[in-house]
């Protein structure tokens, strides 16, 4: 989950921003990150199911609200 989480972080706060990149490499950052941003939310809804079935609490914290596509 971590990995996942700093690569959209990575994704919205590029090394170099203002870096010139053509409009079909922007189209596939977007397409990337929207990957992961689905893949992180389907995770946390299996980590939050697995939570209430079993009535403990998962080790660590999801970070919710963070690291979202607007």
């Amino acid at each position: 989950m971590r990995a996942t989480q700093k690569a959209l972080y990575d994704f919205d706060h590029p090394l170099e921003p203002n870096r010139a990149i053509s409009i079909e490499e922007q189209q596939a950052l977007v397409k990337e990150r929207q990957f992961y941003v689905s893949f992180l939310e389907k995770l946390e809804k299996l980590l939050t199911g697995k939570k209430e079935q079993n009535g403990t609490e998962l080790y660590g914290a999801i970070n919710r609200g963070i690291l979202r596509s607007k």
